[in-house]
């Protein structure tokens, strides 16, 4: 099998989150099979969704890999037993990855997994029809994954929001299923035992809490350095 975890961004990221993310993964997989493509997506006079770069990436990557992780620039794996869990899921074609709620369409408080980390095996893509990222009349970007993957009874396992460092721009929380779950700016993931699986910022394009990746990365970056 081979694995492959790809990253689209746009050329107004902080170019200091795209380093410290880029260099955490490249570190991460160090000494494994896993591959990492970053994609930089812009064109002159030509604005791009993050959709249809995710929609680009995909069609070319799956020529090649069996097995992808879609992660957002400000999204990371917090260990490399949680990166190694979760590619072990995708290859047994479970449809894997940090829950969410579109907020803007009322569709039954649905929850779905995130564009924003996301892990999906070929033979999964393929028997859920190869759908787009693109948002749809029922969900946000990529939730159409998940409903198909409801439909036909796939396994889909979320990882939960635990705890956020601050609030997002508007001052409010984003309420997931419940009061009781919510999530913000700098999300910690976590698997149904509690491990702590993937980080996640949010809100990049303000620019405002790039410190907080950065000192996430850091510590990350220095909790592989001690285990190696």
């Amino acid at each position: 099998m081979n694995y492959c975890i790809f990253t689209a961004y746009n050329y107004q990221i902080n170019s200091k989150v795209i380093n410290s993310h880029n260099d955490l993964i490249v570190r991460m997989i160090q000494g494994t099979n896993i591959k990492f493509v970053p994609l930089r997506y812009n064109l002159p006079r030509k604005y791009i969704l993050q959709h249809q770069a995710i929609n680009y990436g995909l069609q070319n990557l799956y020529k090649k890999y069996e097995n992808i992780l879609v992660l957002d620039v400000d999204c990371i794996p917090l260990s490399k037993e949680s990166l190694y869990y979760t590619m072990n899921c995708i290859e047994n074609n479970v449809l894997i990855g940090c829950a969410r709620r579109s907020m803007h369409i009322e569709n039954n408080k649905h929850v779905y997994v995130s564009p924003s980390c996301i892990g999906i095996s070929r033979n999964l893509f393929s028997e859920i029809g190869f759908p787009s990222f693109a948002p749809t009349h029922r969900g946000g970007d990529a939730e159409e994954l998940t409903y198909l993957t409801e439909e036909k009874n796939i396994p889909i396992e979320f990882f939960m929001p635990s705890h956020y460092e601050s609030e997002p721009s508007d001052g409010s929380s984003w309420e997931l299923n419940s009061m009781d779950q919510r999530y913000g700016i700098g999300t910690t993931f976590v698997h149904e035992s509690g491990k702590e699986m993937f980080y996640h910022l949010f809100e990049t394009r303000n620019k405002i809490h790039d410190f907080r990746f950065l000192n996430k990365c850091s510590e990350v970056l220095n909790g592989i350095t001690s285990i190696i």
